[in-house]
């Protein structure tokens, strides 16, 4: 009979442990953020296909996901305002299913502003360059109160798939919000 007990008393410490034990990082990429030498990596993985992401810093947000602050996207060698900027950028990730791209569940923008015209511009003495194919990606895309385009946009909703190299969108929600340009699209 002892030994049974003890034997639960071992298996009640094993499962706080296992419960506790991611607790502390939680906390601390929750507060703090994530190290510099990651989103370090993250910044020097985007300056290789001519542009240059900056951002305030990265955390952890234990119900939504990872949460980019002030990200901007810059295009190399072009003097002007950023391609995109955004408050923040939030992507919610899957916590089953396959690796990479495909873990990603949701990806909601707020604040932000695309500039198409911005990212058009050629770099001095660079042509064009040939588009990459997508990467595989299946998620839903949201943005609040941002502009694309100079377009107000209060609320757009879509899903992304983009398997066989092909950008597949569907279930677009949109509500524009100007005041001589306001209404709402679905499709």
């Amino acid at each position: 009979m002892a030994a049974r007990a003890s034997l639960w008393r071992l298996g009640i410490r094993i499962a706080a442990f296992l419960l506790l034990a991611p607790l502390p990082p939680v906390l601390y990429l929750s507060h703090f953020g994530f190290p510099d030498r990651i989103t370090g990596k993250l910044i020097d993985a985007a300056d290789k296909e001519g542009y240059c992401l900056e951002m305030k810093g990265m955390r952890l947000d234990v119900f939504e996901g990872i949460v980019v602050d002030g990200p901007k996207l810059l295009k190399k060698g072009v003097v002007g305002l950023p391609v995109f900027e955004a408050e923040e950028i939030i992507l919610g990730f899957r916590i089953l299913g396959a690796g990479g791209l495909q873990r990603i569940r949701r990806i909601t923008v707020k604040n932000g502003t695309l500039r198409p015209e911005a990212a058009s511009q050629n770099s001095p003495g660079k042509s064009n360059e040939k588009r990459k194919a997508f990467p595989v990606l299946e998620c839903q895309l949201i943005l609040d109160n941002c502009i694309i385009h100079h377009l107000p946009l209060l609320h757009f909703s879509c899903n992304i798939n983009t398997r066989d190299s092909q950008l597949r969108i569907s279930d677009i929600r949109t509500e524009i919000g100007h005041s001589d340009k306001s209404g709402y699209l679905t499709g």
